[in-house]
């Protein structure tokens, strides 16, 4: 009987057996160097550091602007809502501020539910150095009278006047339609309200009675003038005629083909200058 236990009994130094049967741990192996990575050059470096560079978004800022009785016209609300976006050293020297304000700026839908926008524009402004005032100058779906976008110009630069640090800057209006309308009346007026205002780009401005024969020969302020060839109407080519010989006007013609929209066949005046803006940037650098 001992024998025959012994033929099975496992083997504790022949094959390198534990008694357990198991076989014993193996000694770690040390550990493998590397060698190091060259390092990158400092060329290659600065040049990945642009190509992975992603800007902070702008400090964007929802407001409600008070519309004042004064400056209220039929059928408008209490307030306009907007957003505004300070330059870092808005504010700061009262010399150089900058202000663009942006009517008819956002999309309808934007404008409905009050999502922030993400406007080229106001990104490639804010990035030249101009703080940006931004709002919706036209009721979801529906159209507005050049009284009405008048009146909200007066509000947003009564907002300005009591802007901890736009009341400092120069203001410069971008706006399209019955807004650009408005903003030639606006500088045509001459009152302290718009003392501040120091130039305005119109887009498609729409015909109203004395715009022609008033407004536009009373204006001394800088005008951008910019239209579509495809649907251009008298308007635009009036409006360079009766301009004054001491106002500065440029005016950029949009060729054949950039695309229209609605029934009056315009063109989105915020999305074509963020795509070519040299003639927007040059303008309000040389007159803001």
């Amino acid at each position: 009987m001992a024998s025959s236990e012994a033929s099975v009994r496992p083997a504790t130094a022949q094959g390198g057996l534990h008694s357990s049967g198991l076989r014993p741990p193996a000694a770690p192996l040390p550990p493998v160097r590397l060698p190091k990575p060259a390092p990158m050059p400092y060329s290659e470096r600065f040049r990945r550091m642009i190509r992975e560079h992603k800007p902070r978004p702008p400090p964007l800022r929802r407001v409600e602007i008070p519309i004042s009785a004064e400056h209220a016209a039929d059928g408008m609300p209490s307030s306009i809502t907007a957003w505004e976006i300070a330059t870092p050293g808005c504010g700061n020297n009262r010399s150089v501020g900058r202000l663009a304000i942006c009517t008819h700026a956002l999309s309808w839908g934007q404008a409905a539910k009050g999502a922030a926008p993400d406007v080229a524009l106001h990104r490639m402004l804010y990035d030249q150095g101009l703080s940006v005032l931004a709002f919706e100058s036209h009721p979801v779906g529906k159209f507005i009278s050049a009284a009405v976008a008048l009146s909200q110009l007066r509000a947003a630069f009564e907002y300005v006047e009591h802007h901890a640090k736009f009341r400092y800057c120069h203001v410069a209006i971008l706006a399209q339609g019955a807004g650009a309308s408005a903003s030639i009346q606006a500088a045509a007026e001459h009152s302290p309200l718009f003392a501040r205002l120091s130039a305005i780009s119109v887009s498609q401005p729409v015909g109203i009675m004395d715009l022609i024969s008033k407004h536009v020969p009373a204006s001394r302020t800088p005008m951008l003038l910019s239209y579509a060839e495809e649907q251009s109407s008298h308007i635009p080519m009036e409006i360079i005629r009766a301009h004054a010989e001491e106002c500065p006007l440029e005016v950029v013609a949009i060729p054949p083909g950039y695309p229209l929209y609605g029934k009056a066949r315009r063109y989105r005046g915020d999305a074509y200058f963020a795509e070519k803006p040299s003639p927007l940037l040059s303008f309000l650098q040389q007159y803001v």
